[in-house]
C-alpha cells in the first residue's frame, strides 16, 4: 500500500490513516491533548504522536524537506508490512 502524495502540502509531516490526510504533527497532538475534534478522541495514532513527542522523537526530515527514495533509501509515503512474529 502507498500513501498518496495528493493532500501533503510541503510542511506536513504527519498522514492520519484515520481520514487519510497529510498534516503536521503538532497537530494532531493538539487535538489529541486538547480534545477538539470526535473523532481524534482516544485514537492510536495520535497517543503515538503524543507520546513520541513528549520523548523529544521527531517525524524522519525527509517528510518535510521532500527527500526521494535515492536519498533515504526507500520512498517515503511507502508502507512495509510487519512480519508476524508468531
Amino acid at each position: 500500500m502507498t500513501i498518496p502524495d495528493g493532500t501533503k502540502g510541503p510542511y506536513d509531516d504527519f498522514y492520519c490513516h484515520k481520514y487519510r490526510v497529510w498534516y503536521r504533527v503538532d497537530d494532531c497532538v493538539f487535538r489529541g491533548r486538547n480534545q477538539t475534534y470526535p473523532g481524534c478522541v482516544n485514537c492510536f495514532q495520535g497517543y503515538l504522536n503524543i507520546r513520541s513527542l513528549e520523548r523529544g522523537i521527531q517525524p524522519p526530515p525527509f517528510f518535510v524537506t521532500g527527500a526521494t527514495a535515492a536519498h533515504e533509501g526507500s520512498a517515503p509515503g511507502l508502507v512495509v508490512p510487519m512480519r508476524q512474529t508468531r
